[in-house]
């Protein structure tokens, strides 16, 4: 399957679940895939004798406490995946847990339980075997670290939040309050630079200042974008409070980090120096959407 892959142009990762490698649990796996469905790169999961393929999630309003974070990372809020499967038909259902099966199969849509796989062998996400990831050939890095980064980012900007929250500013009021009592949620996704940059373009809740930063900014072709955003604008309407630009296409030994957008602050990577610069900017008055918009017309 993946020397498949690579004939039709992909470069292929694949993860499998290791005895040897106890601490990766099902949980990472959702974690990954989750990041990569966001992506709108289809994933393919393996199990004993039998692949799918997951084009999807779906959403719960009560997120799984995170552990030690102060952000929540989006693929807490997921109950189960949505996956094609030749052998048991399109848009099926797979649970994460045992328990978000029982509660699925309890709810009174009635939709939700037919969509569940009867098949037994593979009843969770705990059964998963494997994952592969047909990736484009020039995205190197899958992601991994991004929520740590994120959690160092915030300890480190959190004087500058605090400052900008005394001087009346909303959007940065909000986020501090979000990260400090565990309600900030980091989504993650790639995606290539020039779209990115006509989501830019097209964005009308950005200010011009806003807007010209991302649209001088030096981008490879590839990039992970992982934006932060409130439990309740999460649940309600997905808006966002800033974001964080990584270079995809850097490898595991490279400095990934290109940019960062919070409430009233940019900071960007001197190459050169590989300092990073600081500097205020006007954000504009309200959250804006995900860059992660439908594909245009």
């Amino acid at each position: 399957m993946v020397h498949a892959l690579h004939g039709l142009g992909f470069a292929p990762i694949m993860y499998i679940r290791d005895p040897r490698r106890p601490n990766f649990k099902t949980d990472d796996f959702i974690r990954i895939i989750t990041r990569f469905v966001k992506s709108r790169v289809p994933v393919i999961a393996l199990f004993p004798g039998h692949s799918i393929t997951i084009i999807g999630h779906t959403f719960t309003p009560t997120p799984s406490p995170p552990v030690r974070l102060k952000v929540i990372p989006a693929h807490q809020f997921v109950s189960a995946l949505i996956y094609h499967d030749d052998a048991g038909g399109p848009y099926r259902l797979l649970p994460v847990t045992s328990q978000a099966r029982k509660q699925i199969e309890q709810q009174a849509d009635p939709w939700r339980s037919t969509l569940l796989s009867p098949e037994k062998k593979w009843p969770t996400a705990d059964d998963i075997r494997g994952v592969i990831f047909p990736l484009p050939p020039d995205v190197f890095l899958v992601g991994e670290g991004l929520t740590r980064g994120a959690n160092d980012l915030i300890e480190l900007l959190a004087p500058h939040l605090r400052r900008l929250q005394s001087a009346i500013n909303p959007l940065a009021a909000e986020f501090l309050q979000a990260a400090t009592s565990g309600h900030l949620v980091l989504r993650s996704y790639f995606m290539n630079s020039k779209k990115f940059k006509e989501q830019i373009a097209l964005s009308t809740n950005l200010s011009e200042h806003l807007r010209a930063f991302y649209q001088s900014l030096r981008l490879p072709l590839y990039v992970w974008i992982s934006e932060f955003t409130t439990v309740d604008r999460y649940r309600d309407d997905e808006t966002i409070l800033g974001e964080i630009i990584s270079d995809a296409t850097a490898n595991e030994n490279d400095v990934s980090f290109i940019s960062a957008h919070l409430p009233g602050m940019v900071l960007t990577r001197d190459v050169n120096t590989e300092k990073i610069l600081l500097a205020p900017i006007s954000s504009g008055p309200v959250a804006h959407p995900s860059y992660n918009q439908p594909p245009l017309p």
